[in-house]
């Protein structure tokens, strides 16, 4: 199931399971989504969701952090984007 949520004017998917995104914060972080404790984990496991959903997403990590002080609300949509319950 994937959701969308919008970015600076352009919809992105996300997805609420992505095998994709936790090989990427692996590769990334070092360790596994279970080991994911920090605000910085979390926004990173985001950013890898994003990434291995949209082939197009055009922001690293640092950009996206740029967006996210600009847009204060993306965090929390990001958030329920991507955990919402399947049905």
């Amino acid at each position: 199931m994937a959701n969308t949520i919008t970015i600076r004017k352009e919809k992105y998917k996300v997805k609420t399971h992505s095998y994709r995104a936790m090989f990427l914060f692996e590769e990334v972080a070092g360790k596994s989504v279970s080991q994911a404790t920090t605000l910085k984990d979390n926004i990173l496991y985001l950013h890898c969701l994003l990434v291995s959903c949209n082939e197009d997403f055009p922001y690293d990590f640092d950009e996206l952090l740029d967006v996210m002080e600009e847009e204060t609300e993306l965090l929390a949509e990001l958030q329920g984007a991507s955990s919402e319950k399947k049905r």
